[in-house]
């Protein structure tokens, strides 16, 4: 149908601690945490090392370093550096809900459920943590246990698009056209421009037999997305449904073009 806001596009909001620590420690930190905040990374991961030497029990340096190797792409340095920062914190939320994003990108999903759990347990940062074991709970295809977390972490932000969008895609799986459908629109109501929450709403209108809204939607959406092949090719998918012919083999070929 349409992918799910998955968790590599979702969040890299990382929440850099403050605490204060050994005067040169904690200078190095806040010199590595600028660089950061600018895409620095990899000067940021020299002066978090810094950091790390001035204090080998800076935990918030060893998940911040840890971020700064995984957005350079060198996954195992950073799950090296989460598993430190919780060897010297347990009860690090960041640090194990950052380790679960390395997870689910390594496809260590049973993992990745497991730490987003304690991120849970530790209150961290909520909405996101829910919004995203409901993404790992959803490749698990448990449909009902990713619509609880979508719904605990709307329950916290309440127009929380991604979280509706990702119900939305768990309904539409159980067959639940109309909650989907519910959920899609009111995504959009948060976020107007989003492809896939207009194209989810299509595919739902679809599902439903409303075909010549569902034809609406796809319009708006090759309006605002008009490299988007999928939507061309749900126009023609529709037109067949409508018995235009003609009208529905140009939407194809420029599915496939």
């Amino acid at each position: 149908m349409t992918e799910i806001i998955s968790a590599s596009v979702l969040l890299f909001s990382v929440f850099f601690s403050t605490a204060v620590f050994a005067q040169s420690a904690e200078e190095w930190y806040n010199r590595g945490y600028e660089k950061s905040r600018k895409g620095l990374y990899r000067e940021a991961i020299g002066d978090y090392t810094f950091a790390i030497q001035g204090n080998p029990k800076f935990a918030c340096a060893y998940n911040n370093r840890g971020v700064a190797y995984f957005i350079l792409g060198e996954k195992q340095k950073a799950m090296e550096d989460y598993n430190s920062a919780l060897a010297i914190d347990p009860s690090y939320g960041n640090a194990f809900f950052n380790r679960a994003i390395a997870f689910v990108v390594a496809n260590k999903n049973s993992e990745a459920l497991s730490d987003y759990s304690k991120a849970i347990e530790l209150k961290y940062d909520l909405k996101n943590s829910f919004n995203q074991r409901g993404i790992v709970k959803y490749r698990f295809r448990d449909f009902d246990g990713a619509i609880a977390d979508y719904s605990a972490s709307l329950n916290v932000s309440p127009k929380f698009w991604k979280a509706l969008y990702n119900r939305g895609i768990a309904f539409y799986q159980k067959g639940d056209y109309a909650s989907a459908l519910e959920d899609f629109s009111a995504a959009l109501d948060s976020n107007l421009n989003s492809a896939a929450a207009l194209s989810g709403k299509a595919a739902a209108l679809f599902m439903k037999g409303e075909y010549e809204a569902a034809l609406t939607e796809l319009n708006v959406s090759i309006e605002k997305h008009p490299g988007r092949a999928v939507s061309y090719y749900n126009r023609w998918l529709v037109h067949i449904k409508l018995k235009k012919n003609e009208e529905a083999a140009a939407y194809l070929r420029k599915a496939i073009a």
